[in-house]
């Protein structure tokens, strides 16, 4: 099955112009098929893969290439990286926020 986890924010919650916690349920799949997508096209062979080897203890947003909105995927740029072997089927279930995969 799918992983998941919490993702804390301040909002508010009902209007009533009170802070409280929003809490997101966020999906990790897109940080597992990334790792694959690092792993199909040789990252440790890649001219810049700051935080991708890192997997799970780093944000996925914070890695190299990857541009987040509101803490969604929704660019993987690699333009000139180096990268060498395939791209795996699984890219394409990134999301519908993914607009560029460069």
């Amino acid at each position: 099955g799918s992983l998941y986890y919490f993702r804390i924010t301040p909002g508010n919650i009902g209007g009533y112009g009170t802070p409280n916690a929003v809490i997101q349920l966020a999906s990790t799949e897109p940080r597992n098929t990334l790792s694959l997508l690092f792993t199909a096209t040789t990252g440790s062979g890649w001219t810049s893969s700051q935080g991708w080897s890192n997997g799970s203890l780093v944000s996925m947003c914070s890695w190299q290439s990857i541009v987040c909105t509101n803490g969604l995927l929704a660019r993987v740029l690699l333009p000139s990286n180096n990268l060498a072997g395939y791209i795996p089927d699984e890219i394409n279930g990134l999301g519908p926020d993914l607009t560029h995969l460069v």
